[in-house]
């Protein structure tokens, strides 16, 4: 079967600003993913007057936003219980041909993250995030039964070896570990191109990413996006990328 999956960073629509988010709503129903891993959503999108389900955080952030949350326009069977319920939500979702799929949604957080304390170096929050969501996406894929494991979300990181992201500082450690963990749970990443090279992004490089299990998939397309509206204004601080693909 053929799924799309995408995964945006909705963070510059605020909590109040309905019109920015009414053009989302457009660009999100243009791009007609089977399946969304939306990270800094508001309540003012809601997917279901369009045929999604959803699974959201439990807990909202201290900006009423959900750091992360989950559309599938499949039948979501059931919540699985993550380590940090503020900041990643997972969830199985009943595809077609009795077939499952697991999906993770997902920030890490951000380079240049103080801490609870406020006097963490930098990088050391990311890094840590890193190997706690690993840990997790270990639990997951030993305890549960679906056929495939997505991850999906901002990662705060490029993987297209740019040192884009490097305004903050090379992150060269959080890179290397991610590409560990991701391996130990026999996961590729997707959306690991550089697409400024192909043209498809101008101006930045994505931090945002979709990751899935090995040799269960074909990857028939990969493309990204930014989008504006009104007065040249953007949809979001973070471009958005979906990733077509076969399930073999």
């Amino acid at each position: 079967m053929k799924l799309r999956i995408a995964t945006w960073n909705l963070d510059d629509a605020s909590v109040t600003n309905k019109t920015r988010a009414s053009h989302q709503l457009e660009k999100i129903q243009d791009i007609d993913a089977d399946i969304w891993v939306f990270t800094e959503i508001s309540d003012l999108l809601d997917l279901t007057t369009v045929g999604y389900n959803k699974k959201t955080n439990k807990i909202k952030n201290v900006y009423g936003k959900y750091y992360a949350s989950i559309w599938s326009k499949y039948p979501i069977i059931r919540r699985i219980k993550t380590y940090d319920e503020e900041t990643a939500v997972c969830c199985e979702i009943q595809l077609a041909d009795e077939q499952t799929l697991i999906v993770y949604g997902t920030i890490i957080t951000y380079l240049s993250d103080k801490g609870l304390s406020g006097n963490s170096k930098f990088g050391d929050e990311h890094y840590k995030e890193i190997l706690n969501q690993g840990k997790d996406w270990e639990n997951i894929v030993q305890k549960e039964s679906a056929d495939i494991f997505c991850v999906a979300g901002d990662f705060n990181q490029v993987r297209d070896g740019s040192n884009w992201y490097s305004a903050h500082g090379v992150n060269k450690k959080g890179v290397d570990e991610l590409t560990n963990q991701l391996s130990k749970n026999n996961l590729m990443c997707l959306t690991a191109a550089d697409f400024t090279k192909t043209g498809q992004l101008e101006d930045r490089h994505s931090v945002d990413h979709i990751c899935m299990t090995k040799n269960s998939i074909i990857i028939n397309n990969v493309d990204v996006w930014q989008g504006t509206y009104g007065d040249d204004k953007k949809l979001s601080d973070h471009n958005g990328v979906y990733a077509d693909i076969s399930i073999v």
